[in-house]
């Protein structure tokens, strides 16, 4: 069962005796209040930390308890995906814009992979009256043209970088659209990819981001890539993009990394 303290969720598990099963499965429903015993610990089945619940108690009911924003100085997140990128998210995208206004955010960017599904959705939820500027945009997989082999096809064999462009015009909204049709049509590889060549092609009225781990940027200090290698590609980039530590301790337990200062 998934565990929710009003923060963040966690999954338990419990191990039972055979007999006991129904009656203790038959006890813990959607909604309910338990506190638990167990170890917290890597999932290596799941692929997260998860807990081995020893002891659950069943608690009285309460009023349920919602994440509250008190930051004094709301954030505006640039790099969000709603339930239209595929095995990465769930939350629709009126959920999302909901939350954020409710939390007094003034603008939230919606990213998703590759695709703009999520847009009218993202519209309408604004057009019910909400606080709150969306700001349209894609996380796209993009294929330096300079490291394209010789060949017709050569833009399939080279693995692409995520990027995030983001929309601060109607004319690059429509740029971004002609973007996205390419990357479907013509290069459509695995993945709807964006050879950057035509992204220069498409620039005017949209704004780059260097994106997450899988960006040409990080994956260029990752590799140890000469100065000169690095500082070219920082300055194709508008702007660069610092994730929070949790979102990169996988490649901790991979061994990529050591440690989180690394």
């Amino acid at each position: 069962f998934d565990m929710y303290d009003g923060t963040s969720t966690i999954t338990c598990k419990a191990f039972v005796e055979p007999e006991k099963v129904q009656k203790v499965m038959g006890r813990i429903k959607k909604g309910i209040r338990v506190k638990i015993q167990g170890n917290a610990a890597y999932d290596n089945f799941a692929k997260e930390l998860g807990v081995i619940a020893n002891v659950i108690i069943e608690l009285p009911a309460q009023a349920e308890i919602t994440r509250q924003d008190n930051s004094m100085t709301k954030r505006v997140e640039l790099h969000l995906h709603t339930q239209m990128s595929q095995m990465d998210a769930i939350t629709s995208a009126k959920d999302l814009i909901k939350r954020a206004a409710s939390w007094g955010m003034k603008a939230i960017a919606i990213t998703d992979h590759g695709v703009v599904q999520a847009f009218p959705e993202a519209n309408h939820a604004v057009e019910d009256g909400l606080d709150i500027k969306v700001i349209y945009g894609v996380e796209a997989y993009m294929v330096p043209d300079d490291e394209i082999p010789e060949g017709e096809e050569g833009w399939k064999k080279i693995k692409p970088y995520h990027a995030i462009i983001l929309t601060k015009t109607q004319e690059g909204l429509r740029n971004l659209y002609e973007l996205i049709s390419i990357s479907h049509i013509q290069y459509y590889h695995k993945r709807p990819r964006i050879l950057q060549s035509v992204f220069d092609k498409y620039r005017e009225g949209l704004i780059l981001g260097s994106a997450c781990e899988q960006g040409e940027l990080y994956k260029a200090i990752l590799n140890n890539k000469p100065e000169e290698k690095i500082e070219k590609i920082v300055n194709y980039y508008d702007y660069l993009e610092i994730q929070p530590l949790g979102n990169d301790e996988f490649m901790i337990r991979d061994g990529t990394v050591p440690d989180q200062e690394a």
